[in-house]
């Protein structure tokens, strides 16, 4: 079934380019600081651009219109169909607007409300046997309030109930912080809707791709995302603009036209332009700090070393951690251990593991895994640690895991991370005012 059109219409300085040969091609914006009428109720803002976003509407439920195909023997809240027949592990109703090697974002006004929408990927798309590494951090309160009715993907195994060995995607939606990071196969998409935004929202995405993202190294599908567009439809679904977005760059979504405040929103003003610099010398000492601990490690390899020739018979361990750690949540972090040359995670005593700052593990503390682990042996091994327990606060830009394996040989690492701050330093300020 195709959505009905949406008929309503706007009149902005937009230059249209109509992309030609490939049915449902997406129209490039020419223009990305237009100003639409009020009544288009929907922008988003991205390095003091603002473009304003018309809805795909329809009268179908948002799971319905995304289509996800997960075989029925699998479990899991994902919002995905089986009819019986593949293809599986991609959303078939949308396959119009997918692009390879992009991610592809729009909202959808159904019977339900308003949702986000986001694939990356196209289903059955040229792009190779290899995949892609995805991270979206996203803030707002509106998430607290919602749900992800669409997880593409996620799904369980039937018979330990747990998230499946297979599914390597991690969803932490808790709170109004919510971290997701894809890594997903060529020919197929990951993604996701979000539902329900309201009538007053205001969400800020932060998107990390490729070498960024948590799912991304010689573990994982190693492909390449070049794209990040976002979606409008003031001519129906048929012939929908895309405004194309910097792939490493904060971007923001609201309710509201550009023709509100620009200075409290970032819209184009000199306070947008000075949050930008903030964030590019954020980034700068994250940078720093990063080579900082690329030198530590290559210390703590050194000793490493020298352990191993004085028979301690120390290992040094490789682990990933996905995405962000929030202090503020008291969700899981999800933690994956490599093997190597000296380690078949296989024989891991994950009972012995502890996850935390390196100081808190060294004197004994940290977080103990919730479950025994998922993979192993040749795979990862994939490890939940409950935040709260790891003794992590703000500031923090190192983690350690450490333990045995089953016959009694230490295993330690370390890997920089980024702690969220255990406080609203944002919101301090504003209770000031």
């Amino acid at each position: 079934m195709t959505d009905p059109p949406q008929t309503e219409r706007h009149s902005t300085r937009r230059t249209l380019l109509r992309a030609l040969g490939a049915a449902g091609a997406l129209t490039a914006v020419g223009s990305r600081t237009a100003r639409a009428d009020p009544a288009d109720g929907y922008s988003v803002v991205q390095n003091g651009d603002c473009t304003p976003i018309v809805p795909l509407s329809g009268d179908r439920s948002v799971e319905e219109l995304y289509e996800l195909r997960i075989p029925e023997e699998y479990g899991g809240d994902n919002g995905a169909t089986d009819p019986g027949e593949g293809p599986y592990y991609g959303s078939l109703g949308i396959q119009d607007l997918q692009r390879t090697n992009t991610t592809v974002a729009f909202l959808y006004d159904g019977p339900e409300g308003v949702s986000l929408v986001v694939v990356h990927g196209a289903l059955n798309g040229d792009d190779g046997d290899g995949g892609r590494g995805i991270s979206w951090t996203l803030e707002g309160e509106v998430l607290s309030d919602g749900e992800w009715v669409v997880k593409d993907d996620f799904y369980t195994d039937p018979d330990t109930g747990r998230q499946a060995d297979s599914n390597l995607d991690q969803w932490d939606v808790t709170g109004e912080t919510h971290t997701i990071d894809w890594t997903y196969g060529g020919g197929r998409t990951d993604g996701g809707a979000f539902r329900p935004l309201g009538d007053e929202f205001e969400l800020v995405i932060d998107p990390r791709y490729n070498e960024a993202a948590a799912l991304w190294d010689g573990n994982f599908y190693d492909g390449r995302v070049t794209n990040l567009v976002f979606l409008s439809f003031p001519n129906g679904r048929g012939e929908p603009e895309a405004v194309s977005l910097d792939l490493d760059e904060r971007l923001r979504l609201r309710a509201g036209s550009c023709d509100r405040d620009d200075e409290e929103d970032g819209g184009g003003g000199d306070d947008g332009d000075d949050e930008d610099d903030e964030d590019e010398d954020d980034e700068d000492d994250e940078k720093e700090d990063e080579d900082d601990e690329d030198e530590d490690e290559d210390d703590e390899e050194d000793e490493e070393d020298d352990n191993d020739e004085d028979g301690t018979g120390e290992v040094e361990v490789d682990f990933l951690v996905a995405g962000l750690i929030n202090t503020r949540s008291n969700g899981l972090v999800t933690v994956f251990l490599f093997g190597n040359d000296d380690l078949d995670t296989g024989d891991v005593d994950v009972g012995s593991l502890r996850f935390g700052p390196p100081g808190v593990v060294d004197d004994g503390g940290g977080a103990s895994p919730e479950h025994d682990g998922h993979g192993g042996g040749g795979a990862p091994l994939i490890l939940h640690f409950r935040v709260g327990d790891t003794g992590f606060e703000g500031g923090d830009d190192t983690a350690k895991l450490a333990g045995e394996t089953t016959d009694g040989t230490v295993l330690a690492g370390t890997k920089a991370v980024k702690v969220l701050p255990s406080g609203d330093e944002d919101g301090e300020d504003d209770d000031d005012d």
